[in-house]
């Protein structure tokens, strides 16, 4: 699954040659499940999961090993959570360890990267075993342990490029494999049953074995189930199941995930679970029983008890009065305890009695653990976790933020925590606070109170907040954030806002009036704008407020902004109000309740100008009706709306960074030679260059007017540079000109020229062009980009095929090919260390079975025969199934009736397979407007590969009377082809105008083959001249016709 959601993955690498590093959140580990006779037990690595697709911010992503127990409905439940157990590149479990891949990108984002890891599933420990070889990194299919010999087998990629899949042995430990075969296809779900008999599942849902000396695969069967995305699978060894969480599309081509059971003799699967946040595995192990059946249950009523911070304490339990089975047992027990894994202590007690053990330990948090054994044999560990010494403290709640800006000073106030984040000892009399002012990151280290008062020093509004950690002797929890709150003077004008990206919000305040949750947001559906979305219940009431904006008395204003509607059966409305402070009930009204119709977007201006000078907001206040639809609004804008006699804007205007995107940026124009109202203008006092919200870069003086003029901006930072451009006379400032300049290295703008074409054996391969700039019009090295290429589902959802591509092309391998013949498209997307392209769609190719010899469609009572028939078009119409008429009366043709002068259409097949006879013929007939000057050519596209006419029929050249004529074309040319699709087109000189065909075949005709003459198929028993006309079958002149299929001559 391609999911650019989960947050916090990507490994920061010093160099491609040292050891890799990431910082991960502290392990969470619970018991592990026991299996016993009583049901199936199941752990697996977890990579995916859509609940994490909206962790609140700065949360890490839970990935680790999840735990599924039958008599828990295989509910998922956690077991070792810790964000870098992140095994996308495939893993197994051995023994006490699971060991696994992880796949990255370096920080250059150059090349692919490929991480060993190692977690300890008794303690959570990690253990990085830094940079392996990419031909480590396991496919879809993951791995499989075999029982027999402890092999871990997989489905391997061959190298750096993965240009093909392999069948090997991988040993973890040492980081290498060994290669058995070439594996032909994409396989899923790979496991080993107790015989050690490898299974996987094909891309098709069939259930195959996998021949561990060779890699050859035997259908079982098939499980209805056809998967995508990465899948996981194991075998009971103690009942020879199989358990497998499968990802698929559903019979309405939904995602959906569940767990099932396979029957390996048949391939039956039964659904066990669903999973309906579409959790992803990379490897699964079935855990064996525990304990012997008449083996002691675990130890119960485990306590481990310290006071305060103290490392000395007691370790109690009760020893079982029942066996792991369940039954009754009695008399002595023994019973060991340990700390972390090592022995602590041994002893002997009655069943059922309760035992204390005095235990000493260093601060952090430790496992207590006791087996209590018998004559048949140890119980399960029973453990319990306890934080021992001063824990972390939890973060502060009720951090609340206010700014008195009368006096420039942030009061904050928090309450402390009680609790640690282990539920350790808190010694809440002496807890300290470290604080961060964001976003000039001030640090005011020590503080003893709950409260804080800061001093600010004026400056453009910003957004304030505090982050206030607490700390108990030295140990320091983690931050809790306030709530941010506007500070400082108004942004000046011009002033504009584009909704580029969410931070756009940060610096809005929004009001939710009614408190029912439908408000104000981001949104990049069609375009980037804030959007209001509407509540089935509640008329909106909602307040989008700017921050402040400096304004000035007499001065008249000019609000613009885009906005549009979802469509006009679902109006919305909005009023537009400002003033000072936050207070939008004191606001004054600039636009009325407006309703808004158009699904397009639409610029309205609206005029106001402020009797006082000040800081003012706009608000921008949604009203609309219940239950209609979405309100996008997009670049607001504000300006002062210069004199009719002041300068007009400057012309010419350019900006751009230096070679490579380095600065300076260089600012050109010409000044301008009229005022506003078109008059020309005498003179200029001044012509003035500036940042956008920042300083002046250059005052022109006294500039004459249509003078060519330039500055550079020697200051220039990384990213996306603005600069306001007025000319000045004695009217005042003139109308302003924006202009931009990206400095430094851009995020790539996507790949061009995207297309998926044919290889000579069958294969697809896809293509591009590097782009030439970056998204923002920046310099990118074309040198360092590399691309990751896409396949598309049937909902437009990308599915990473392949990443850290160099070169613009890369070759589809392993695709599904089979079954219904079906359009799929691919897409591509330019990476370099600053960030991807959006992903580019390719031209859609047909996959599936081809069609087989005869291929013959006659449309009869205008329908199709073969699923896949389309057609292009440049005008109104294309082709389309004709009931009216046919030329073998049976009700049907396909026409093209253009609807104006010299419009072209084609007509195209799907996939037809000639199999390699020798004598491939083409036969159809069409209808013949002789002297009409429309033209219709047959093509063959050659399976993607290239596309041949093969005949050309130009009506002016044809004579006789309107009618039906036969053609027949050897494709003797094709013979060694793949498959090869038919195409027509068609240019009509005139409108309404028509062409038609019918009829259509490929058949192998040896005898018809020999030459490209007009014949038909043998039950065609009318008679055709070699031109193809259809004659009389009596009073034929002499010379070679054609009928029933055969060449007969007439003398």
């Amino acid at each position: 699954m391609i999911n650019k959601n989960i947050k916090n993955l990507w490994l920061c690498l010093a160099c491609m040659l040292s050891v890799a590093y990431v910082s991960a959140q502290e392990t969470i580990l619970t018991s592990p499940f026991m299996a016993s006779h009583y049901g199936v037990a199941i752990q697996g690595a977890c990579i995916y999961s859509e609940t994490w697709n909206n962790l609140p911010e700065g949360e890490l992503t839970p990935m680790g090993i999840y735990q599924m127990e039958q008599g828990d409905g295989y509910e998922i439940k956690p077991f070792l959570i810790n964000s870098a157990v992140y095994s996308n590149g495939g893993g197994a479990f051995i023994g006490n360890n699971f060991w696994f891949v992880w796949k990255q990108r370096d920080p250059t984002g150059q090349v692919t990267l490929c991480q060993r890891e190692k977690f300890d599933l008794t303690t959570g420990k990690r253990e990085n075993l830094g940079v392996c070889t990419n031909d480590l990194m396991a496919t879809s299919a993951g791995t499989a342990v075999d029982p027999t010999t402890g092999d871990v087998y997989g489905i391997f990629w061959d190298s750096e490029n993965m240009s093909s899949r392999e069948l090997g042995i991988i040993d973890y430990p040492n980081g290498t494999r060994t290669t058995i075969a070439t594996i032909s296809q994409a396989l899923y779900a790979l496991c080993c049953d107790k015989t050690g008999q490898l299974y996987a599942v094909t891309q098709s849902g069939k259930l195959v074995k996998v021949d561990k000396t060779d890699g050859m695969l035997t259908e079982v069967g098939n499980t209805g189930i056809k998967p995508n995305m990465m899948q996981a699978a194991a075998i009971d060894t103690y009942t020879n199941k199989m358990y497998w969480t499968a990802i698929y599309k559903n019979s309405n081509g939904k995602d959906e995930a569940g767990l099932y059971e396979v029957d390996l003799a048949t391939a039956q699967a039964t659904k066990l679970a669903s999973y309906p946040n579409l959790d992803e595995f990379s490897a699964l192990r079935i855990l064996a029983p525990k304990a012997k059946d008449d083996a002691p249950a675990p130890a119960t009523d485990l306590t481990a008890a310290f006071s305060k911070a103290e490392t000395n304490g007691t370790f109690s339990f009760r020893l079982p009065t029942e066996s792991f089975a369940g039954t009754a047992i009695s008399g002595v027990l023994s019973y060991e305890v340990s700390i972390d894994g090592e022995s602590k202590a041994t002893g002997n007690a009655d069943a059922g009695k309760e035992v204390k053990v005095d235990v000493s330990t260093s601060t952090g948090m430790h496992s207590f653990s006791v087996v209590v054994s018998n004559a048949v044999g140890n119980s399960p560990a029973a453990s319990v976790r306890k934080y021992t010494g001063y824990d972390k403290p939890l973060p502060p709640t009720g951090v609340k933020l206010t700014i008195d800006e009368a006096n420039n000073k942030a009061h904050l106030s928090w309450t402390a925590p009680v609790v640690g984040e282990n539920d350790g000892y808190i010694d809440t009399e002496n807890l300290t606070y470290n604080i961060v002012r964001h976003p000039d990151e001030k640090e005011l280290n020590n503080i003893t109170a709950t409260s804080l008062d800061d001093e600010l020093t004026p400056a453009t509004a910003m957004m304030y907040s505090y982050d206030v950690t607490a700390v108990n002797h030295s140990h320091k929890g983690k931050a809790a954030t306030s709530n941010a709150v506007m500070y400082g003077n108004g942004y000046e004008v011009p002033w504009t806002e584009k909704f580029d990206n969410a931070s756009s919000l940060n610096m809005f305040t929004i009001v939710d009036a009614n408190n029912d949750g439908s408000t104000w947001g981001w949104s990049r559906f069609k375009t980037k704008a804030v959007t209001y979305t509407y509540n089935d219940k509640n008329a909106a009431d909602d307040w989008l407020i700017t921050p402040p904006i400096a304004l000035k008395a007499g001065k008249k204003y000019k609000l613009t902004f885009d906005e549009h509607v979802t469509n006009s059966e679902y109006p919305e409305k909005l009023e537009i109000k400002y003033g000072n402070g936050l207070d939008y009930a004191a606001y004054t009204e600039v636009m009325s309740k407006t309703t808004f119709t158009n699904a397009d977007f639409e610029t309205k201006t609206i005029y106001f100008t402020p009797t006082t000078d000040g800081n003012y907001h706009i608000g921008f206040h949604a009203c609309s009706d219940a239950n209609n639809g979405l309100l996008y609004l997009d670049n607001l804008v504000l300006d002062v709306e210069p004199a009719a006699t002041a300068p007009a804007a400057v012309d010419d205007v350019k900006a751009s960074a230096a070679e490579y995107g380095a600065n300076p940026v260089t600012i050109s124009f010409k000044a301008p030679q009229k005022t506003i109202n078109g008059s020309m203008l005498q003179s200029i006092e001044k012509i003035e260059v500036k940042v956008k919200n920042g300083d002046v870069i250059k005052n022109f003086e006294s500039p004459a007017p249509g003078e060519l003029l330039s500055c550079n901006d020697e200051n220039a930072t990384k990213g996306m540079n603005s600069y306001i451009i007025t000319a000045y006379n004695e009217s005042g400032a003139g109308k302003r000109v924006e202009v931009s300049a990206f400095v430094g290295n851009d995020t790539p703008s996507a790949p061009l020229n995207i297309t998926a074409s044919g290889n000579e054996d069958g294969t697809l391969k896809l293509s591009w062009t590097a782009p030439e700039k970056g998204k923002n019009g920046g310099y990118i090295n074309k040198s360092q980009l590399s691309y990751s290429a896409y396949t598309v589902d049937d909902e437009g959802y990308a599915n990473l095929y392949e990443e850290n591509i160099k070169g613009n092309s890369v070759s589809l391998a392993g695709l599904d090919n089979t079954g219904e013949q079906r359009f799929e498209f691919f897409g591509v997307q330019a990476v370099n260390k600053d960030g991807e392209s959006d992903i580019m769609p390719s031209n859609s190719v047909i996959m599936g079975d081809a069609y087989t010899l005869p291929f013959a469609d006659s449309f009869a009572n205008g329908e199709l025969a073969y699923g896949i028939w389309y057609s292009d078009r440049t005008g109104a119409n294309g082709f389309a199934l004709n009931d009216m008429t046919s030329a073998d009366n049976d009700g049907g043709c396909i026409s093209f009736q253009a609807a104006e002068a010299k419009a072209i259409a084609s007509f195209c097949s799907g996939k037809i397979a000639l199999n390699g006879c020798n004598s491939p013929v083409l036969t159809f007939d069409y209808y013949c407007n002789p002297g009409s000057e429309d033209i219709l050519l047959a093509e063959i596209n050659r399976a993607y590969i290239d596309t041949t006419v093969v005949k050309t029929i130009n009506f002016t050249q044809e004579t006789g009377v309107a009618g039906w004529r036969h053609v027949v074309v050897s494709l003797q040319q094709f013979k060694s082809a793949p498959y090869i699709q038919l195409v027509f087109l068609s240019q009509i000189a005139k409108a309404d105008n028509a062409v038609m065909i019918d009829n259509i075949k490929i058949e192998n005709n040896p005898e018809l083959s020999v030459n490209d003459i007009m014949v038909d198929a043998a039950k065609d028993k009318n008679v055709y001249d070699i031109v193809g006309r259809r004659q009389k079958s009596t009073g034929l002149h002499n010379g070679i016709y054609i009928k029933g299929g055969k060449k007969i001559v007439v003398k």
